[in-house]
């Protein structure tokens, strides 16, 4: 049912969620609520596994 409305529409369910992390700076976010130094980076890291 959503996934034909959305194809009547062009578009799919990924495509807003795609669009907003693609505008959205979480490190500025991050610093902007109290993350200092090099912890945006190390959390980055650890999000992803490296």
């Amino acid at each position: 049912m959503l996934g034909a409305f959305l194809a009547q529409r062009g578009t799919t369910a990924e495509a807003p969620v795609v669009g907003l992390l693609a505008e959205l700076d979480v490190e500025a976010h991050m610093r902007a609520n109290g993350l200092t130094g090099e912890e945006p980076a190390a959390l980055r890291a650890r999000l992803l596994g490296s």
